[in-house]
Protein backbone atom coordinates (compact mmCIF):
# COMPACT_ATOMS: atom_id res chain seq x y z
CA UNK A 1 0.00 0.00 0.00
CA UNK A 2 0.83 3.63 -0.11
CA UNK A 3 0.51 4.22 3.63
CA UNK A 4 1.21 7.84 4.44
CA UNK A 5 1.38 8.73 0.74
CA UNK A 6 -2.20 7.57 0.06
CA UNK A 7 -3.55 11.10 0.52
CA UNK A 8 -1.04 12.52 -1.96
CA UNK A 9 -1.86 9.77 -4.47
CA UNK A 10 -5.63 9.85 -3.95
CA UNK A 11 -6.48 10.60 -7.60
CA UNK A 12 -4.32 7.72 -8.80
CA UNK A 13 -5.78 5.35 -6.22
CA UNK A 14 -9.31 6.43 -7.14
CA UNK A 15 -8.61 5.54 -10.77
CA UNK A 16 -7.22 2.12 -9.82
CA UNK A 17 -10.14 1.28 -7.52
CA UNK A 18 -12.64 2.48 -10.13
CA UNK A 19 -11.07 0.23 -12.76
CA UNK A 20 -11.05 -2.63 -10.26
CA UNK A 21 -14.77 -2.04 -9.50
CA UNK A 22 -14.08 -1.44 -5.80
CA UNK A 23 -16.55 1.44 -5.71
CA UNK A 24 -16.53 2.23 -1.97
CA UNK A 25 -12.75 2.71 -1.98
CA UNK A 26 -12.85 4.52 -5.34
CA UNK A 27 -15.35 7.00 -3.89
CA UNK A 28 -13.26 7.36 -0.71
CA UNK A 29 -10.24 8.35 -2.78
CA UNK A 30 -12.25 10.58 -5.14
CA UNK A 31 -13.47 12.47 -2.08
CA UNK A 32 -9.90 12.77 -0.82
CA UNK A 33 -8.63 13.83 -4.27
CA UNK A 34 -11.36 16.47 -4.46
CA UNK A 35 -10.46 17.79 -1.01
CA UNK A 36 -6.79 17.91 -2.04
CA UNK A 37 -7.76 19.90 -5.15
CA UNK A 38 -9.81 22.33 -3.03
CA UNK A 39 -6.80 22.93 -0.79
CA UNK A 40 -4.82 23.85 -3.91
CA UNK A 41 -7.65 26.11 -5.17
CA UNK A 42 -8.12 23.78 -8.14
CA UNK A 43 -11.88 24.15 -7.92
CA UNK A 44 -12.75 22.79 -11.37
CA UNK A 45 -10.67 19.67 -10.74
CA UNK A 46 -12.23 19.29 -7.30
CA UNK A 47 -15.71 19.56 -8.77
CA UNK A 48 -14.81 16.89 -11.31
CA UNK A 49 -13.59 14.49 -8.60
CA UNK A 50 -16.66 15.05 -6.41
CA UNK A 51 -18.99 14.60 -9.39
CA UNK A 52 -17.23 11.37 -10.37
CA UNK A 53 -17.74 10.11 -6.84
CA UNK A 54 -21.45 10.97 -6.91
CA UNK A 55 -21.83 9.20 -10.25
CA UNK A 56 -20.21 6.04 -8.85
CA UNK A 57 -22.45 6.16 -5.78
CA UNK A 58 -25.65 6.06 -7.84
CA UNK A 59 -25.17 2.34 -8.53
CA UNK A 60 -24.45 1.49 -4.89
CA UNK A 61 -27.04 0.19 -2.43
CA UNK A 62 -28.33 2.52 0.28
CA UNK A 63 -26.18 2.02 3.36
CA UNK A 64 -25.12 4.35 6.18
CA UNK A 65 -21.55 4.36 4.76
CA UNK A 66 -22.80 5.29 1.28
CA UNK A 67 -24.93 8.09 2.76
CA UNK A 68 -21.95 9.44 4.73
CA UNK A 69 -19.80 9.39 1.57
CA UNK A 70 -22.48 11.27 -0.34
CA UNK A 71 -22.65 13.93 2.36
CA UNK A 72 -18.90 14.56 1.99
CA UNK A 73 -19.15 14.66 -1.80
CA UNK A 74 -22.15 17.04 -1.73
CA UNK A 75 -20.32 19.39 0.64
CA UNK A 76 -17.36 19.31 -1.73
CA UNK A 77 -19.59 20.08 -4.72
CA UNK A 78 -21.17 22.98 -2.83
CA UNK A 79 -17.81 24.50 -1.88
CA UNK A 80 -16.38 24.04 -5.39
CA UNK A 81 -19.51 25.56 -6.94
CA UNK A 82 -19.24 28.56 -4.60
CA UNK A 83 -15.76 29.20 -5.99
CA UNK A 84 -16.61 28.58 -9.65
CA UNK A 85 -20.18 29.87 -9.99
CA UNK A 86 -20.63 32.10 -6.96
CA UNK A 87 -22.13 31.76 -3.51
CA UNK A 88 -25.69 32.32 -4.78
CA UNK A 89 -25.63 29.81 -7.65
CA UNK A 90 -28.54 27.35 -7.70
CA UNK A 91 -26.01 24.49 -7.83
CA UNK A 92 -24.70 25.58 -4.43
CA UNK A 93 -28.15 25.41 -2.89
CA UNK A 94 -28.86 22.06 -4.56
CA UNK A 95 -25.68 20.48 -3.15
CA UNK A 96 -26.10 21.79 0.39
CA UNK A 97 -29.83 21.03 0.52
CA UNK A 98 -29.12 17.45 -0.56
CA UNK A 99 -26.33 17.19 2.04
CA UNK A 100 -28.69 18.54 4.70
CA UNK A 101 -31.35 15.97 3.81
CA UNK A 102 -28.73 13.22 4.10
CA UNK A 103 -27.52 14.57 7.46
CA UNK A 104 -31.08 14.33 8.73
CA UNK A 105 -31.12 10.67 7.69
CA UNK A 106 -27.79 9.94 9.38
CA UNK A 107 -28.54 11.77 12.60
CA UNK A 108 -25.76 13.30 14.63
CA UNK A 109 -22.86 14.00 12.25
CA UNK A 110 -20.00 16.52 12.42
CA UNK A 111 -20.70 17.35 8.76
CA UNK A 112 -23.97 19.04 9.71
CA UNK A 113 -22.10 22.15 10.84
CA UNK A 114 -20.39 22.50 7.45
CA UNK A 115 -23.66 21.90 5.64
CA UNK A 116 -25.44 24.59 7.65
CA UNK A 117 -22.61 27.06 7.03
CA UNK A 118 -22.90 26.38 3.30
CA UNK A 119 -26.66 26.94 3.40
CA UNK A 120 -26.21 30.06 5.52
CA UNK A 121 -23.71 31.50 3.02
CA UNK A 122 -26.04 30.74 0.12
CA UNK A 123 -29.12 32.36 1.69
CA UNK A 124 -27.19 35.29 3.15
CA UNK A 125 -25.64 36.09 -0.24
CA UNK A 126 -29.02 35.74 -1.97
CA UNK A 127 -30.46 38.24 0.46
CA UNK A 128 -32.83 35.73 2.04
CA UNK A 129 -31.97 37.11 5.43
CA UNK A 130 -34.73 35.58 7.52
CA UNK A 131 -33.68 32.14 6.35
CA UNK A 132 -30.03 33.08 6.95
CA UNK A 133 -30.95 34.26 10.46
CA UNK A 134 -32.71 30.98 11.23
CA UNK A 135 -29.69 29.03 10.04
CA UNK A 136 -27.36 31.28 12.04
CA UNK A 137 -29.39 30.61 15.18
CA UNK A 138 -29.22 26.88 14.51
CA UNK A 139 -25.45 27.11 14.02
CA UNK A 140 -25.13 28.96 17.30
CA UNK A 141 -27.12 26.26 19.14
CA UNK A 142 -25.05 23.55 17.46
CA UNK A 143 -21.77 25.26 18.44
CA UNK A 144 -22.93 25.55 22.05
CA UNK A 145 -24.19 21.96 22.12
CA UNK A 146 -20.79 20.81 20.91
CA UNK A 147 -19.33 23.01 23.67
CA UNK A 148 -17.08 24.60 21.06
CA UNK A 149 -18.13 28.19 20.39
CA UNK A 150 -14.99 28.54 18.26
CA UNK A 151 -16.89 26.55 15.64
CA UNK A 152 -19.28 29.43 15.18
CA UNK A 153 -18.39 31.16 11.95
CA UNK A 154 -21.63 33.07 11.55
CA UNK A 155 -22.08 36.40 13.24
CA UNK A 156 -25.74 36.84 14.23
CA UNK A 157 -25.18 40.54 14.77
CA UNK A 158 -24.13 40.89 11.13
CA UNK A 159 -27.32 39.18 9.93
CA UNK A 160 -29.41 41.33 12.29
CA UNK A 161 -27.72 44.48 10.97
CA UNK A 162 -28.72 43.57 7.41
CA UNK A 163 -32.26 42.70 8.52
CA UNK A 164 -32.63 46.03 10.34
CA UNK A 165 -31.53 47.90 7.22
CA UNK A 166 -34.24 46.33 5.07
CA UNK A 167 -37.24 48.41 4.05
CA UNK A 168 -40.43 46.90 5.43
CA UNK A 169 -42.32 45.18 2.64
CA UNK A 170 -44.98 42.78 3.78
CA UNK A 171 -44.88 40.80 0.54
CA UNK A 172 -41.19 40.01 0.31
CA UNK A 173 -39.34 41.51 3.26
CA UNK A 174 -36.77 38.70 3.50
CA UNK A 175 -35.33 39.16 0.02
CA UNK A 176 -32.96 41.92 -1.03
CA UNK A 177 -30.11 41.87 -3.52
CA UNK A 178 -26.81 41.94 -1.67
CA UNK A 179 -23.39 42.26 -3.16
CA UNK A 180 -21.20 39.16 -2.69
CA UNK A 181 -18.72 41.32 -0.77
CA UNK A 182 -21.11 41.35 2.19
CA UNK A 183 -19.79 37.97 3.32
CA UNK A 184 -16.23 37.06 4.02
CA UNK A 185 -15.38 33.65 2.40
CA UNK A 186 -12.47 33.26 4.82
CA UNK A 187 -15.03 32.79 7.61
CA UNK A 188 -16.54 29.70 5.96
Amino acid sequence: GYGAQASERAAELARHFTQGHDIPRAVQYLLQAGQNALRLSAHVEALSRFTQGLTLLTAQPETPERTQQEVGLQIGVGVAQMATKGFAAPEVERAFVRAHLLCQQIGDTPDLFHVLIGLWAFYFTRGELLTARTLAERLLRLAHTADNPALLAVDLAEVDEWLAALPVDTNDHDRVLLMPECIDPARL
